[in-house]
C-alpha cells in the first residue's frame, strides 16, 4: 500500500493520504497518535513527527501497537445533563387562553 504524507502550512499539521483503505493496525496506531480522518479531503490529518508517523506506516511498530497495546476504554466522569425535548419546554399549556379576560400572575 502507498501513502503520501503532506504538510497543511494553512494549520501546521501533517497529512497523510492512502491509494486505498489502510489495514486496521495502521488505523489504529495513527489514532494512537491523535490522527483523525477528514471524511471530505479523504486524508488522516494531525500533530506528531514525521519519524514517529513513518515507522508506524512502514510496519515497524505496527505488530507491537496491535498485538501489545490494550484497546483504551474512554470512561466518563460525569454525565451531562439532558436538556427536555423541546417540545416539552415550549409547553403552554399554564398560559391564558386566547380571548380571554384571564390574568396570568408573573
Amino acid at each position: 500500500m502507498t501513502y503520501t504524507i503532506n504538510q497543511n502550512q494553512q494549520f501546521g499539521s501533517i497529512e497523510i493520504s492512502f491509494d486505498g483503505k489502510p489495514f486496521e493496525a495502521i488505523r489504529e496506531a495513527l489514532k494512537s497518535l491523535n490522527f483523525r480522518w477528514h471524511n471530505v479531503k479523504k486524508v488522516w490529518y494531525g500533530f506528531a513527527e514525521e519519524s514517529a508517523i513513518v515507522a508506524i506506516l512502514n510496519g515497524n511498530e505496527t505488530e507491537q501497537t496491535a498485538e501489545s497495546a490494550p484497546k483504551a476504554k474512554t470512561t466518563r466522569t460525569a454525565k451531562k445533563h439532558a436538556l427536555a425535548s423541546l417540545w416539552n419546554r415550549c409547553d403552554v399549556s399554564d398560559l391564558p387562553g386566547y380571548g380571554t379576560d384571564a390574568v396570568r400572575d408573573i
